[in-house]
């Protein structure tokens, strides 16, 4: 199965359908791609474009997480990168064709971080989890990367970790960002931890969690939007 659809993101007239099981050819299995359909005046979708990696690779996951914010889209691929530690991609559409300007890894990579396994962007900021990346000797607390942009160019900003973070925590596992603010998914820990940057530098804030759910095990911050 492609798993078509494991994976949306929607900015105006724009939506990506990730598709990480998708097989390109015989020795590309389940390397994965994304999907750009456009909305018409008339209300009609039609697919754009479909994006894959250029540096493709057998098992990759890419179109496992996907985010779009104008005509940036994001691509995650928690089995890419030169460790496999995972990678993303970013495409950028000039017209209506869509080009890869950059594939962001983050600055210490190692095996098995799971690097991508949720994107979120926007304007010229990309966030990256990285739920069993270790930390401070941690094993798989997890983080978020924060990349921004200058022209053309990405480069790695700040890597957000939980200041009370510990073993297994797996941080990253879902990220928001808007503008300025950024809130990581903690489940694991029933909780959501939110982050501000002023200037380059970024710092967390409040933690948030349900007054009638903790200590419940209901995976308070599997999902987060902003």
């Amino acid at each position: 199965l492609d798993h078509f659809g494991q994976s949306i993101a929607l900015s105006g007239n724009t939506a990506v359908v990730g598709v990480a099981n998708d097989t390109l050819d015989a020795e590309l299995s389940a390397q994965g791609s994304a999907y750009v359909f456009v909305r018409d005046n008339g209300g009609a979708w039609s697919l754009q474009a479909k994006l894959v990696a250029i540096d493709a690779g057998f098992t990759d996951g890419f179109g496992g997480a996907v985010a779009l914010d104008g005509d940036t889209a994001v691509i995650g691929a928690t089995g890419a990168g030169p460790l496999n530690q995972g990678a993303a991609y970013v495409f950028v559409r000039q017209g209506a064709a869509w080009s890869q300007q950059q594939v962001l890894l983050h600055s210490t990579p190692a095996s098995g971080d799971r690097f991508g396994l949720a994107v979120a962007v926007s304007g010229n900021t990309v966030v990256v989890g990285a739920d069993n990346r270790d930390v401070n000797g941690n094993d798989r607390q997890g983080a978020a990367y924060v990349f921004a942009r200058s022209g053309e160019v990405w480069s790695q900003q700040a890597q957000l970790v939980a200041a009370d973070g510990s073993v297994f925590d797996g941080i990253g596992e879902t990220i928001a960002i808007d503008t300025d603010t950024v809130l990581v998914g903690d489940p694991r820990r029933e909780r959501t931890l939110v982050f501000g940057r002023s200037g380059t530098t970024w710092t967390q804030g409040q933690v948030l969690q349900a007054s009638d759910g903790v200590g419940q095990s209901f995976d308070f911050g599997a999902r987060v939007a902003l």
